[in-house]
């Protein structure tokens, strides 16, 4: 998900919790193959206004209806930063020994 605040893009997971830019896909987005000349391999945000660049749509790829604007630079620009982590597991649970007596 891209959010445009304090004057830049930045993006964020869809159903985690982390600060900005540092989604779960951060690390592939920022690689090599993210770079930004060939649509296939650029990232692209939805937009109301009208700039002359479309969504590439990959069920519809000659629909060029819906206005957006190419983010992968900000993405590029970016120091690296770690993906975001799953929350620590809960810690184990232990049972009595058969034939124990339960508390």
């Amino acid at each position: 998900m891209e959010v445009w605040s304090g004057g830049e893009w930045h993006h964020l997971g869809a159903s985690e919790s982390t600060e900005l830019d540092r989604a779960w896909f951060t690390g592939k987005a920022t690689g090599a193959a993210v770079d930004g000349t060939m649509r296939q391999h650029s990232i692209f945000a939805s937009s109301f206004r009208r700039i002359g660049t479309a969504l590439p749509l990959p069920w519809a790829p000659d629909d060029v209806s819906v206005p957006a604007v190419n983010v992968t630079q900000s993405y590029k620009n970016r120091p690296p930063a770690k993906p975001a982590t799953a929350p620590a597991a809960a810690p184990a649970t232990t049972t009595a020994p058969a034939g124990s007596p339960a508390k």
